[in-house]
């Protein structure tokens, strides 16, 4: 797996675990409202500033990816001899597909 494949995925997992953290938040301040041992009042401000900072945390790390995936590794690029092969056999193929196809015209 390639550098930019791992920050990507470690993203995403970084997002996927900031909604569980949310949703765990939100489920755990509805309990307490509802047995009226906190006010909504009390608590709503502070849960709209994290689930806030959760989501301008989400939304940096997903322009920093997208900024570094413009700025490719050379060695994520590199074909190996096989993949070469197999790209020219591909090639080779429909080129000679195309040729008895004419032929058959």
């Amino acid at each position: 797996m390639s550098n930019m494949a791992k920050l990507v995925e470690e993203v995403i997992d970084n997002i996927r675990e900031d909604r569980n953290l949310g949703r765990e938040l939100i489920e755990e301040i509805r309990e307490k409202v509802d047995k009226k041992s906190v006010r909504s009042e009390d608590v709503g401000q502070t849960l709209g500033k994290y689930l806030d900072v959760m989501q301008k945390s989400n939304e940096q790390l997903v322009k920093l990816t997208t900024s570094l995936s413009k700025k490719i590794d050379p060695e994520d690029l590199s074909l190996s001899k096989e993949d070469m092969r197999s790209i020219y056999d591909e090639i080779k193929k429909e080129k000679k597909e195309k040729e008895e196809a004419k032929s058959e015209d």
